[in-house]
């Protein structure tokens, strides 16, 4: 008889115990999966994931317009500066300075009494843009094509071949 009990003892407990693992794997597998498609929504929230599929191909455009191997044109710079972005608080901000690369010595002249002009457009510029467009290297290679674009409107198209970002923080 108490070999009979003993062997009674041990069934319950197995079960119990396949039971505990069986919920502990589909508790595991169910946040693994959780996290593996969060992860995606998380990176994107901190422009560290990819472009979203309508941008793919501007931030390809950009990257290879982006590639310069030399200087080509005439340097000039501008001063750093502050400005607000988009942000519902109003405290976040970006500290920016540029190098411009400019097609001719005509073209730094025109920049240079544009020079207002160009600022005002960067703050407003800045100013709409969220903080987490600002984050990343895709997204600061978008903005460096996006203020080439905006400054050849102010100069001439075609004068600004390409910026360069001397202070880029963003607090």
């Amino acid at each position: 008889m108490p070999e009979e009990l003993e062997g009674q003892e041990e069934q319950p407990k197995k079960k119990g115990g396949m039971l505990k693992w069986i919920i502990i794997a589909v508790l595991l597998l169910v946040i693994g999966g959780g996290a593996f498609f969060m992860k995606d929504t998380i990176m994107g929230m901190l422009g560290m994931g990819g472009p979203a599929p309508d941008a793919t191909e501007e931030a390809e455009s950009a990257k290879d317009k982006a590639k310069a191997p030399d200087f080509q044109g005439e340097m000039t710079s501008v001063d750093p500066f502050v400005a607000n972005l988009n942000d519902p608080l109003g405290k976040r901000y970006i500290k920016l300075g540029l190098e411009v690369e400019l097609l001719d010595k005509p073209a730094v002249e025109d920049f240079s009494k544009a020079n207002i002009k160009i600022k005002n457009m960067l703050l407003i510029l800045l100013g709409s843009k969220k903080p987490q467009e600002m984050l990343g290297p895709k997204n600061q290679i978008l903005l460096q094509q996006e203020i080439v674009d905006r400054i050849n409107q102010i100069v001439g198209e075609g004068k600004v071949l390409h910026i360069y970002f001397s202070t880029y923080i963003l607090q």
